[in-house]
This record gives C-alpha cells, structure tokens and sequence, in this order.
C-alpha cells in the first residue's frame, strides 16, 4: 500500500474548531483495495467534527497516481454533495486545512490577495519603512555592497524630498489604503521612490544574513 501522509492543523467549517490530524496528501491506486476504497467508499480525507458533529472533507489537493499506467491526477474536494446521514441535523460542511507539516510547517492560502501579501512580507516588504530622506551612510553601504549604481546613488542624494512627501500627502489624502491610489509623481520622483525602496529593501535583506 503506497500513500503519504502528512499532520494537518484544520478548522471545522461549521463551529470553527482548530483540530490536528494526519491527512492524505498521496496516494496510489489500482495496488491495494485498502487504499482504493478510500476514494470508492468517500473515506479519503474525510473527518467529525469532535465538538459540534460536523462532517465532511478536507479541503486539501491530493495527488493519486495510477500503478499500472503511471498516470496522475490531483483531487481537491472544494465541493462534494453527499447523501451522508438519514438524519436531517447532521452537516456536512468538511473542514480547512490550515497548515501541513511537510519536513516544515507549510501554511496555506486560499486567496491570491493573502498569498501576494504574504510573498511581499517574506521579500522584507512589511519591514521597509518609507523615511526619507535615505541616511548618507545607507546610500555609502548600498554602493560599497553593489545594491545600487552611482547613478542611482546621485538620484537618492539629489532628489526633493520634502516635494515628494507633500505630492504623496495631497493625492493619498484621508484614504485607509494607499495601494489602491493611483499616485502619478512624474517621472523623475517616482524614480527616486523606486530607487529608495530598492535600496531600502535590498539592505533589509542583506543585514539579514549572518555570515559565519
């Protein structure tokens, strides 16, 4: 029987109770009835709810791979309809898998909005913080590190600031969320900002690293 297993952290769909337990993330079939009833008999990744009865799947891509024609295929029961009980009170909403632990803890996303948010953060995004004007000795060290050019050093060094900042105030205004403002600078502030927040961002990451 050829199946891999991984820990899974998952949320009840119905009363949002966190659970752990082992879910199928592999599975081959046509070598063992034991693992193709699995999938015959709705059994594969299916679970209840300890705490408010809910039933149903875990919402988690399995990979099933076929012995004899070596072909492969991914399930992810987003949906399933199930004739699951007789009796009325019994749900069947299935659960969220919110972490695996595959050699390390994999968290996972079902919205591209989280997933970019997240990728911006783990890039040092979350941890620049727009200050101008950039320090001296920050522009010396992204030039002694080759972050950036001597170009682009005299582009930070020369640039309004104060302007910037006043252009930046008038067209973000009271808005919660300046991500969504369209901001037009001209093309010689924007970049400055662009350089900034490269350098910013590259230092970040490289006082991050720690050299043995």
């Amino acid at each position: 029987m050829s199946y891999r297993k991984l820990q899974s952290i998952m949320r009840c769909n119905r009363c949002k109770q966190i659970a752990e337990d082992e879910i199928y993330a592999e599975l081959t079939v046509n070598e063992d009835w034991k693992t193709d009833r699995l999938i015959y008999e709705n059994e594969l990744n299916f679970f209840k709810c300890e705490q408010c009865g809910n039933t149903g799947f875990v919402l988690y891509p399995v990979k099933i791979i076929d012995k004899e024609s070596g072909e492969e295929a991914c399930m992810i029961p987003v949906v399933e309809t199930l004739n699951l009980s007789e009796d009325e009170e019994t749900e069947g909403m299935g659960f969220t898998a919110l972490e695996v632990m595959d050699k390390k803890p994999l968290s996972i996303f079902y919205s591209l909005s989280d997933l970019q948010e997240q990728v911006h953060n783990w890039g040092g995004g979350n941890e620049t913080v727009f200050d101008p004007p950039p320090q001296e000795q920050d522009i010396e060290e992204g030039l002694k590190k080759k972050l950036i050019s001597e170009q682009e050093a005299a582009i930070l060094r020369n640039a309004n600031w104060d302007d910037i900042l006043c252009d930046l105030a008038v067209q973000v205004g009271d808005k919660d969320n300046y991500y969504d403002c369209e901001i037009e600078l001209g093309d010689e502030k924007e970049e400055a900002l662009d350089v900034y927040f490269k350098l910013m961002e590259a230092l970040i990451q490289e006082r991050k690293v720690i050299y043995l």
